[in-house]
């Protein structure tokens, strides 16, 4: 974003793999133990399980015997400050960078996403044969805090939504209540999804309103690629994205991030 001010807060990416050979704990175990200076806190993610095979068919015939199992469905590793943690499970991991704490001026942004991305893909890839490329899913994360007047404000001030086509081609946006998916020509194996939350107990506090925009783009890779075509298609995606989200801004928003 060429913004003075972006309002990114967070930006992911995250790689599914149609098949990923031996145990994935074990490989985030492995990583964690080569990067425990990089990343010292980590957390391991469990799954519980019911059992009710024990459960009688009716609940006053007898006691209800239900037993609970977890097991780890994902381990999370952070760095120190918490702006960048690495999320390993089954057949996929996560990369992501976050804004660091009001007092701090770091703003994530592609390039360090991207270069981050590529240092866990290599050194996962040499411990974790991984298979088949299904997905890649680019998150940015935006907040805008917008200025009320007289207490309210009309977002179509500020976004364009349904968005106006660009140079002709044709924009199909589909709405759902803040839910939005789009579909535009010659991006067929992309998809674009946009959930927009405002936190209107905050306006009433502070007169503005705070607006999150959640973008998620999925790509699907046409047939099994290797590194540098996984990354140029990540690239195509963010330009994608952000093509998106100029085209959703009007003038007085960008005025807020200059």
């Amino acid at each position: 974003m060429e913004f003075k001010n972006p309002p990114v807060t967070e930006i992911g990416l995250a790689f599914i793999f149609s098949d990923a050979a031996g145990d994935w704990l074990d490989t985030a175990q492995q990583f964690h133990e080569k990067n425990q200076g990089v990343y010292p806190d980590i957390n391991i993610e469990q799954n519980i399980q019911i059992d009710s095979s024990g459960l009688p068919q009716s609940a006053q015939t007898g006691d209800i015997d239900i037993k609970a199992t977890m097991s780890p469905s994902g381990v999370l590793l952070n760095n120190k400050r918490k702006t960048k943690y690495v999320c390993i499970r089954k057949n996929h991991f996560l990369v992501s960078i976050l804004s660091g704490t009001p007092e701090e001026t770091d703003i994530p942004r592609y390039r360090p996403i991207r270069k981050f991305a590529k240092e866990v893909y290599d050194e996962l890839s040499q411990l974790w044969p991984i298979h088949g490329l299904k997905r890649i899913d680019l998150r940015y994360v935006d907040k805008i805090n917008i200025p009320l007047e007289n207490g309210s404000v009309a977002l179509s001030q500020y976004f364009n939504l349904p968005l106006e086509p660009e140079n002709d081609s044709l924009l199909a946006v589909f709405k759902s209540d803040c839910q939005f998916w789009f579909v535009s020509p010659g991006e067929e194996r992309m998809s674009l999804y946009l959930r927009i939350e405002q936190d209107n107990e905050t306006a009433a506090k502070l007169n503005v309103l705070p607006v999150q925009l959640t973008w998620n783009c999925s790509a699907f890779p046409e047939e099994e690629v290797d590194e540098k075509k996984v990354f140029t298609l990540i690239d195509k995606t963010n330009e994608y994205v952000e093509r998106i989200f100029k085209l959703s801004l009007t003038d007085k928003t960008r005025d807020l991030f200059n």
